[in-house]
């Protein structure tokens, strides 16, 4: 669970999660989702959800409170309702997101359909493509591999634009079914030749530094026929 400060892009994600637009209290509810739970240093819910309304309105042009050296990233609807401004692209993410990931998933599960795993691999299946999950992680961490930096968008133009694939941080058989996942600390984006390459040894999964070392290494060169 997160416990520093609540972030713009935290509330921008949770708000993307709700369809664009909801009420501070159901916005409130998404941010603690995000962030695996409530920091207990927030007190009482109501003072959680004050906090996130008042950076909310920071933002609205609709508001008293409205910096206007601030982006007009939210728009107030009515007393408490905020919905994402038009021009909000959320770090080029447009508003239908998860529609575009769980297309995304349905195209994994025809691709996999025959691919038998135990335990182990429906929690990977879960944590990393659970629609909520995934379209909170791309949100927060953007498009762009961690390990390696590749973005589909660049190399693929629009049919790669908002696609990348999303990893757990912590080996899976250290979980229980039922843990509480922070898209922001627990999640990470990675490209699919990094994220096979992780998952590549089933019961050894590479960290992401393990990784990243491997990557970073001078190229051995293919096998020569």
């Amino acid at each position: 669970m997160k416990t520093g400060p609540i972030e713009l892009q935290e509330i921008i994600a949770a708000l993307t999660l709700l369809g664009g637009e909801a009420q501070a209290k159901h916005i409130k509810d998404k941010v603690t989702e995000v962030r695996g739970g409530m920091p207990v240093h927030y007190g009482k819910s109501h003072s959680y959800r004050e906090t996130i309304q008042k950076k909310i309105e920071d933002y609205c042009p609709q508001s008293a409170n409205w910096n206007p050296a601030n982006e007009s990233i939210f728009q107030r609807v009515s007393r408490g309702i905020y919905r994402l401004s038009t021009q909000t692209t959320n770090n080029g993410f447009p508003d239908n997101l998860q529609e575009q990931v769980a297309a995304d998933l349905e195209a994994f599960a025809q691709e996999e359909s025959g691919v038998e795993g135990g335990k182990k691999a429906r929690l990977v299946a879960y944590f990393e493509r659970n629609p909520a999950l995934r379209a909170a992680a791309i949100s927060l961490h953007g498009t762009s591999c961690k390990a390696c930096g590749f973005n589909f968008e660049a190399v693929y133009g629009e049919r790669g634009k908002n696609y990348i694939e999303v990893h757990h941080l912590v080996p899976i058989s250290t979980l229980p079914e039922a843990s509480t996942i922070s898209a922001k600390q627990d999640l990470t984006v990675l490209c699919s030749n990094c994220h096979r390459m992780i998952h590549r040894k089933r019961d050894a999964p590479l960290s992401l530094s393990e990784l990243s070392k491997l990557v970073s290494k001078p190229s051995r060169g293919g096998s020569q026929a």
